[in-house]
Formats: C-alpha cells, structure tokens, sequence
C-alpha cells in the first residue's frame, strides 16, 4: 500500500540528511520493485506534473530551461524510467567489478536518491528568468549525491569509487543515447525533438546577449565566435557542442565510383591521431583521480565528466577543428573498412585496399 508520508520522508531526508537515510533505507533491504512503485515512480509523476503544470502556468513568459509542455511530462516520465533501470543495471555490474556489490535492488535505490534534487530541479526550471539556473543547480546537487551514493548502496572500496563512478556514468550515458536514438526512429522521440528545440532557443539568446555586449556590435558572427562564446556561457562545454552542432550541418556526396583519394586518407589518419591523442589525455586525467588518496572535489568531478564528454567527441572534435568534413571522414572510414574486408572483390575495393596497405600501420587500430 502506498504510504505518501514516508514518500515526503524520503525525499525531505534524502535531500538535507541524505547519509542518514541511505544506511537506514539500505538496511530495511528494498527490492527495485518495491523502490520503484513506492518511492522513484510516484517522485517521477509528482515532478513531472507540477513542471507540467508551471510550465502552462508561465507559458507567455520567458523561459530558461521550460518543462517543454506535454512532450515534456512524457519524456521526464521516459527518461527518467530508462535512467533507473539501465543505469541501475550498469552500476550493479560494474560494482562487482570493483570490488563491492552487485545489486540491482539497491543500485536502483542509490539512483532514486540521488534524482531527488535534480528532478525538482525540472520543476524549477518551469519558472522565469532564473529556471535554468535552478534546474542546473539541481543536476550538480544530483550528480553529487549520485558520487555519495554509489559506494554507499554497493559497498564499493573508497580507493575504487571514483573508477567506478566515472564508469558508471559514462557507460548509462552513452546506453540511453543509443536508446534514445531507437525510440526515436520507432517514432517515440516527441519529447526529444522539442527539447532540441529549447536548447536551440537558448543558445540563440545566448549569443544575442553575448553579441549585445559586444564592443563591436555590428561584426558578424563565425563559428569561432559562437564557440568562444559558448566555452563561457554554456557551463565549459561549449566548444563541443559548436563542434558537434557544426558536423551534424556537414554534408558530402560520394563519388559515383566509391573511390577514395590519397589526400582523403591522409586527412583520416590525421584526424584519427589527433583524436587517440585527446582521449589519451582524457585517460590520463582519469587515472591521475583515481589515484589520489584525497576525495575528489565536485571541481575535480567535474572535469572528469567533461573528460569523458571529451573522449566521446574527440574524432568530432579533430576533424571539426580542422575544418574537416564530419560526413566525408565517416564516408572515408567505410570505405577504407570494407576494401580492408573484400581486398579485391572488386575495381573500387581493390582500388582503396591498394591505398589503405599504404597506411595499414597507422589506420589497423581504428577501423
């Protein structure tokens, strides 16, 4: 029977004494069921439908971060569902792995305590003016918790912690883009697309506002531009959505043929050195975090998350920087994998596996 007091209590101790309630929560041995028809469904539903509601409410007035309407409820409702589950599927896996406990029971608790500030967060995010700024306030206080929670809920060594976080977080990240990618090409990504659409509405104030301050208003903007202006307005992560917004927009036509040029896997092997390196550095940075004896602090957090959103752009990011061509370097690689497979199986493979043995050395780990 479900209990809308312990529900409050829940949340209210999970958010200002949250060590507290995780051991006793922990303790009493909830299943994921239990935890998800008690606790993470009716939280969902709750957030939701208020920033349902507040968004109508403030629908005429200027919205940073808006809850996006109906669409909006529907993809809280979806994403936060699929965030549960795959990411408590992946952090009881990978807990085992580092030395603690693989339970789903209570990596989908560990999850369900941690979203308290960020989906209401969400519901502040409905409001004018300073909504964005609530809404990432409550993703940061989340993702905080998430990093206390984990090794609490799965009993993962302290010296182990941080590898396990990071790839905890990496891994569900890169599964519910995938996933998203599916629900939207079986015709379920309704909320995704308005979503694009406010954040499309954002950056363009953004930039507006940016260029308003400008010394030199009437200079037009670049993509140079937008990126400067990004890596300060948008949280450090500017650049690579500049990147990635700039490589979505590239288009390139193949020649009849299918043939490839020597200076088209010149540029290849370029790019995809340039972007081992940037994940290298990414790894690096990773590793020098783990071995500190020391908790890392949010800051140090922080950058490992934009390291892993680094490493995850980085063959973007070399070729946009370069001012490649993101469709022809896809259409590149292709080419070069399958005259790798058929060698000679016809005049356009035998042709690229002539070129390709050139550069086998170079371009054997990439394909």
């Amino acid at each position: 029977m479900f209990d809308f007091g312990k529900l409050l209590g829940w949340i209210k101790d999970g958010l200002f004494e949250p060590a507290a309630i995780w051991d006793t929560y922990k303790a009493e041995g909830h299943s994921w069921k239990t935890t998800a028809t008690q606790f993470s469904l009716p939280l969902i539903v709750a957030c939701a439908l208020l920033a349902l509601i507040l968004g109508w409410l403030f629908a005429d007035s200027y919205l940073l971060g808006s809850a996006g309407g109906f669409n909006g409820f529907i993809g809280t409702l979806i994403m936060s569902l699929l965030w549960f589950g795959i990411g408590g599927w992946i952090a009881s896996f990978l807990a085992a792995k580092f030395g603690g406990a693989g339970s789903f029971d209570q990596a989908w608790s560990a999850l369900t305590f941690a979203s308290i500030p960020g989906l209401i967060g969400n519901v502040f995010g409905t409001l004018p003016w300073f909504g964005g700024l609530l809404s990432l306030a409550g993703a940061i206080w989340s993702l905080v918790l998430l990093w206390q929670a984990l090794p609490k809920f799965l009993d993962v060594p302290a010296e182990r912690a941080v590898g396990h976080f990071f790839a905890t977080l990496g891994l569900s990240l890169v599964a519910l883009i995938v996933v998203g990618t599916i629900l939207g090409a079986l015709g379920l990504g309704m909320a995704g697309s308005s979503s694009d659409d406010r954040i499309a509405d954002i950056r363009r104030d953004i930039e507006e506002r940016s260029s308003s301050r400008s010394i030199d208003a009437s200079q037009p903007s670049s993509s140079t531009g937008r990126a400067n202006d990004n890596d300060g307005s948008m949280f450090g992560f500017g650049r690579e959505l500049d990147y990635l917004e700039a490589a979505e927009n590239d288009r390139y036509s193949p020649p009849a043929d299918g043939k490839l040029t020597e200076d088209q896997i010149e540029k290849a092997v370029h790019y995809l050195a340039v972007a081992q390196r940037l994940r290298d550095d990414s790894q690096s940075n990773l590793e020098k975090l783990s071995g500190d004896n020391n908790e890392p602090s949010f800051g140090d957090l922080f950058k490992g998350v934009k390291g892993l959103v680094g490493a995850g752009t980085a063959e973007m990011q070399s070729v946009k920087s370069a001012g490649g061509n993101w469709k022809e370097h896809q259409w590149v690689k292709k080419q070069l994998f399958e005259a790798r497979l058929h060698q000679d199986l016809n005049a356009t493979t035998t042709h690229n596996y002539e070129l390709y043995m050139n550069y086998e050395t170079q371009l054997k780990d990439w394909l």
